[in-house]
């Protein structure tokens, strides 16, 4: 954001101070004054901010600046393999975080040459794109993936494995699956720590560690210095994981997006089924489990019986 004054107006907005003391302040830090200086005797300038809400400010600033940076060399930086579209470029001026810009740029990053860039190579990019669009057909995946079969390409399971490579590096780098896979990763993920084999600790500084298992979201700040400090030091290994069970059902209550993601161009990934009833009171939400295990009913739903579970 390169425009002083709307750097101003986000920044009011996020710190909740008048545009123009933002304004006011943001001038007196570009000109090399410092922070007590400018809390202490440009009062009058600043609106009366006191040090802590200039301190803030000024942390805000770096960020913002930092942002503007990193999203004009994206956008250069795809502008330049020429795939630069009016959507990605209004995408890419909306995002509001880095961790949202680099999710966006995540598929035109320069990246080594990967077993999905080799499939690609070979040919099998639309084999993959009938792997991801699911279109309705009677022929069997060896019978699609025949026509693929050349040079590089010696057999059905190897054109196979090569279009489901594209597949898992195209989703894996979608940023609709990222965002929803660190909301769920940020939920439900456990952390875990072990004693490296062998490792020397001999003050015994990473005892308390040494079997640690705790979820993400509730490890203590001096818990991730202590963890970091002792993985660092070769004495931890460390692992995040997620248990299955918080991959499956629906999408995270907070972070569904409004509609399903796409990929690569027209195909639409399924949303879950609902449950089928197998009664009266089939939206009530203890039955639904029982229900959905049960074949769904030719009945309506006026006739249904009420089953054990309600």
């Amino acid at each position: 954001m390169s425009d002083s004054s709307a750097a101003a107006r986000k920044l009011a907005a996020q710190l909740s101070v008048r545009p123009e003391q933002a304004a006011a302040t943001i001038a007196l830090l570009d000109g090399g004054n410092t922070l007590p200086f400018i809390a202490r005797y440009r009062k009058e300038q600043t609106g009366g901010l006191d040090e802590d809400q200039i301190r803030r400010l000024e942390e805000a600033l770096s960020t913002l600046r930092a942002l503007e940076e990193r999203r004009a060399a994206i956008v250069a930086a795809i502008r330049e393999q020429g795939v630069l579209t009016p959507a990605l470029e209004a995408r890419l001026a909306a995002a509001e975080t880095r961790t949202a810009l680099e999710d966006l740029y995540a598929p035109y990053r320069p990246k080594r040459r990967t077993r999905a860039a080799i499939a690609r190579e070979r040919g099998l990019g639309p084999l993959a794109d009938l792997i991801a669009g699911q279109p309705p057909t009677r022929q069997s995946p060896e019978q699609l993936a025949r026509p693929f079969l050349g040079a590089g390409v010696a057999t059905v399971e190897e054109a196979l494995a090569g279009a489901r490579d594209i597949v898992a590096e195209a989703v894996a780098e979608h940023p609709d699956v990222r965002r929803i896979a660190r909301a769920r990763a940020t939920h439900g993920a456990v952390l875990r720590c072990e004693r490296i084999d062998g490792a020397e600790d001999p003050r015994a500084v990473y005892q308390t560690y040494y079997a640690f298992e705790a979820p993400v979201g509730r490890i203590r700040p001096y818990q991730v210095l202590a963890i970091g400090r002792g993985e660092a030091e070769k004495v931890l290994r460390v692992k995040i994981a997620t248990p299955e069970r918080d991959w499956r059902g629906r999408w995270p209550s907070r972070s569904a997006p409004t509609r399903a993601p796409r990929w690569p161009t027209s195909s639409r990934w399924r949303s879950p089924t609902p449950p089928r009833a197998c009664c009266s009171r089939r939206s009530s939400a203890t039955c639904a489990p029982t229900c959905a295990s049960r074949p769904r009913p030719t009945r309506s739903a006026s006739s249904l019986p009420t089953c054990a579970v309600c």
